[in-house]
């Protein structure tokens, strides 16, 4: 009985971890640390739960500010967490999802692409095709005070698709390494790409107008 009530206190102890108490915490845990002390699977358990608990408070905090919090998700790729957030909107005549994803200390702006979905070269190019007539949508200028990356380059390629990522089939981005954020500075990140997405409504519908 002891040793299972010891057992108990270390799992709180460990759970522990994966709560918030203040936004002004580092968003996701310190692997290398927790791998110093705790099994693989204890690790990837705990970063999970963080993560949830992240996409948890982002949610109820951006919904507050008047924010559709329905595009915040948390999960694991590679064993590491990640938490985005993504809305649909429109460039020029498509409706597109747009948003941003967050990982291993890169912030990805992101589309999801539904309408050139597809794998290849060839699908890439037409992807790649469509963003570049879409900066709008990866810039960091309206993001780099909150990120504190004023003067950072974003990411490059010379592949001949551009200078963007791809997960296919519908996936690109272009990223900067940002470190590790806080949760106050995704909560802030995301009204920010919020509000900056509905600037580029309000012009894309005057323009149709006129």
């Amino acid at each position: 009985m002891r040793r299972y009530c010891t057992v108990l206190r270390a799992l709180s102890a460990l759970m522990a971890h994966a709560l918030i108490s203040s936004t002004e915490e580092e968003a996701f845990l310190d692997a290398l640390s927790l791998a110093q002390a705790l099994p693989k699977q204890a690790v990837t358990g705990l970063m999970k739960a963080r993560a949830a608990h992240v996409a948890g408070v982002l949610s109820e905090k951006v919904a507050e500010l008047g924010v559709d919090p329905f595009g915040v998700e948390s999960g694991m790729s590679h064993s590491l967490p990640q938490v985005s957030w993504f809305t649909r909107t429109k460039a020029g005549d498509e409706e597109i999802l747009a948003g941003w994803q967050y990982q291993e200390g890169v912030l990805r702006l992101a589309l999801v692409l539904d309408h050139l979905s597809g794998t290849g070269q060839w699908a890439k190019s037409k992807r790649a095709e469509f963003a570049r007539a879409h900066p709008e949508f990866f810039s960091f200028e309206h993001l780099d005070e909150i990120l504190r990356t004023t003067g950072m380059a974003i990411s490059s390629s010379s592949k001949p698709e551009g200078p963007f990522g791809h997960f296919d089939p519908d996936f690109m981005y272009r990223h900067k390494k940002v470190g590790a954020l806080t949760v106050q500075q995704l909560i802030d990140l995301t009204v920010a790409q919020a509000r900056h997405f509905e600037r580029l409504s309000n012009a894309l519908s005057v323009d149709e107008v006129s």
